[in-house]
C-alpha cells in the first residue's frame, strides 16, 4: 500500500465522514473522502443541474481498470437529467483504501460499505438506482439482492447477469468447468488473471501504461492484439504493442496510470480471486428458491466485445429479470469510452420510462 493511502485511511479512521467541497475530477463533481466500516473511500458527488426538478439518485459503480473518473461522461448526463450522483473509487482503486485481504473485495463486503455510504451521505431511508460497467456491473447486480429496500432500479453494461456465473447458486462450479464444458468458452483469460502471479508482470508505470493500452484495444504495427479472451495477457505480444494506439491517449491515459498506480493491479483483479468467496456467501440463497430480479433492470451489452456471446445475455439474463430492456450498442467493451452518447441515449430514455 503506498503512504498516501496509509496516511489518508489513518486520517479518516477516526472521523465518520470528512466531507471536502473540493472541485472533483469530473465537471459538475465535488471529490469526498469517507471512512466506511473502517475503511477510506474516494467519491465523486454530483447534485441535480440548477432550475432541473430532482429526480432521485444514482450510485455508479466502475470496473476495471477504471474508477470514479471513467463515468466523466454521464455524470453530468445524469445531473442534467435531475439525478443526484454518487461515483465511488471502489475499494483499493485509486484514492480509496486498498486492504491487504482478498476477502475484504467480495460483493457482500464491498455491497455492505455502499450500503452504508447510502446511508451516511443520503440518508438511511434513501432509495438509488444502481450503474455498473464490467466488474461495477457485478456489484450492481449484486446490490439489489443483498439490498432490495435500497434499491430502485439496476443498470449495466458490457457483462451480463448470469446465474451459472454470479449465482446464487445451490452447488459450486469451478470457472475452469465452465470454461471447459463450452458454458463460458470466451472467459479462459479470468482463469489468468485470478492468479495472483499475474500481479507481478505490472508493477511500473511503464508496464502499467503497456497493460492498459493493451486492454482498451491497443496493438502491433501489424495488427495483432495482446489480449485474448480464451487466454488473457499474451506476453510475447505486449512488448510490441505501439503506444497510445487504444481508446485512452494523452493526457487521459496518463490520469489513468496515475489511478491505476496508486494502489497497484493486485487490488483491482482481486475482484477475479473471490468468486468461490462470493458463491459461500450466498449459499442461503437458493433456499428461498430460484432468485428472480422484480425490479426494473437495463442491459446494455457491447457488440464488439468478443469476450461476451449474444447467448449469455439472451440465453441467461432473460429467466433472470421480471422486467429487463437488453438495448446493445456497437461498440467494444469501453463503450463509454466509444460511444458515450449512446450510453447516455440508452440510460437516458429508460430512466424516463421510469419517472
Amino acid at each position: 500500500m503506498k503512504l498516501a493511502s496509509l496516511i489518508s485511511y489513518l486520517l479518516d479512521a477516526f472521523s465518520p465522514a470528512i466531507k471536502e467541497e473540493v472541485p472533483g475530477a469530473v465537471n459538475g463533481t465535488t471529490s469526498h473522502y469517507i471512512n466506511l466500516r473502517n475503511q477510506t473511500y474516494h467519491y465523486l458527488h454530483a447534485y441535480p443541474a440548477d432550475n432541473v426538478p430532482a429526480k432521485g439518485n444514482v450510485l455508479l459503480f466502475h470496473g476495471l481498470p477504471d474508477f470514479s473518473y471513467g463515468w466523466h461522461r454521464q455524470i453530468p448526463f445524469l445531473s442534467s437529467l435531475g439525478y443526484r450522483v454518487i461515483a465511488p473509487d471502489m475499494l483499493g482503486v485509486s484514492r480509496s483504501f486498498a486492504p491487504c485481504a482478498i476477502s475484504r473485495y467480495t460483493f457482500k463486503e464491498i455491497g455492505a460499505d455502499m450500503a452504508t455510504l447510502i446511508d451516511e451521505v443520503l440518508g438511511p431511508d434513501a432509495q438509488v438506482i444502481v450503474g455498473g460497467h464490467d466488474w461495477g456491473a457485478g456489484m450492481a447486480y449484486k446490490f439489489p439482492m443483498l439490498y432490495p429496500s435500497k434499491t430502485k432500479a439496476v443498470f449495466a453494461m458490457s457483462f451480463p447477469y448470469t446465474k451459472a456465473y454470479y449465482g446464487p447458486n445451490a452447488e459450486w462450479t469451478d470457472l475452469d468447468d465452465l470454461v471447459k464444458d463450452g458454458t463460458f468458452p470466451t472467459w479462459g483469460y479470468q482463469l489468468q488473471w485470478r492468479q495472483v502471479s499475474f500481479d507481478r508482470n505490472f508493477t511500473t508505470k511503464g508496464e502499467i501504461r503497456n497493460l492498459l493500452t493493451a486492454l482498451v484495444g491497443g496493438s502491433t504495427a501489424d495488427g495483432r492484439y495482446a489480449i485474448s479472451e480464451k487466454h488473457g495477457i499474451l506476453y510475447d505480444v505486449l512488448p510490441d504493442v505501439v503506444p497510445e494506439s487504444g481508446f485512452l491517449k494523452g493526457e487521459e491515459l496518463d490520469i489513468y496510470v496515475d489511478a491505476l498506480h496508486q494502489n497497484g493491479v493486485r487490488s483491482e483483479w482481486n475482484s477475479y480471486r473471490t468468486r468461490r468467496m462470493n458463491y459461500e456467501d450466498e449459499i442461503d440463497f437458493p433456499k428461498a428458491g430460484e432468485f428472480v430480479y422484480k425490479l426494473p433492470a437495463l442491459f446494455i451489452p457491447s457488440l464488439q466485445d468478443l469476450s461476451v456471446l449474444p447467448r449469455y445475455y439472451n440465453e441467461n439474463m432473460r429467466s433472470s429479470f421480471e422486467n429487463l430492456t437488453i438495448e446493445p450498442l456497437d461498440a467494444s467493451h469501453w463503450l463509454m469510452l466509444e460511444d458515450s452518447d449512446g450510453v447516455n441515449r440508452i440510460v437516458g430514455n429508460w430512466l424516463r420510462r421510469l419517472e
